[in-house]
């Protein structure tokens, strides 16, 4: 059975949670985000790694002399990697769902509009963890044993930098004062 918990503030990059896409790899549609989990908050690493924890228990009697796991470190697995400075300090997680998970705001209101939730964006988020290739030990499965997350629901918390991709229109203008209303007042503005 997977170990369900809910993140801290994470942020978020890689969003793709209102339309489902193609996953090569799995050869299906599903909706997925990546998670950057600040080293700093304790809180919210513990409860990755306790799932992780629980999981393994749960899964195999011994454990796995190798384990994969889709829970990493930033500074580790992406050094080298061209968005590097945003893996900087944090670990991260790749979660997905082939469900439309729910997304609502920091009042538990329903978020449907694709354009409120943008990566560089923070929230919490719903997961389960859960183990896999258990087969993988006796020799019946090809692929490593492992642990990984799937994504249940979202809730954003607070509007962050743009993470890569265009900047939202609110971050680059200010307001402008509006032109006056009549051609004798146009004239006098132009002159």
């Amino acid at each position: 059975m997977a170990t369900q918990f809910i993140t801290g503030k994470v942020r978020f990059a890689f969003v793709n949670i209102f339309q489902p896409r193609m996953n090569e790899l799995k050869n299906r549609e599903e909706y997925s985000l990546m998670l950057l989990i600040d080293k700093r908050d304790e809180e919210t690493v513990k409860a990755f790694k306790d799932a992780i924890t629980k999981e393994v228990t749960q899964t195999w009697k011994n454990k796995p002399a190798s384990l994969d796991c889709t829970f990493k470190d930033g500074d580790v697995e992406k050094k080298d990697d061209k968005y590097a400075e945003m893996y900087e300090g944090h670990y991260y997680v790749q979660v997905s769902s082939k469900d439309k998970p729910g997304i609502v705001d920091q009042n538990c209101n329903q978020i449907i509009d694709p354009n409120e939730v943008r990566s560089g964006d923070y929230g919490r988020v719903s997961l389960a963890a859960f183990g896999y290739g258990k087969g993988a030990i006796k020799g019946k499965s090809t692929f490593s044993p492992g642990v990984t997350f799937f994504l249940n629901n979202v809730q954003l918390m607070e509007k962050g930098e743009a993470l890569g991709g265009k900047p939202r229109a609110t971050d680059e203008f200010g307001a402008v004062a509006s032109a006056p209303e009549n051609e004798a007042d146009t004239m006098d503005f132009l002159s």
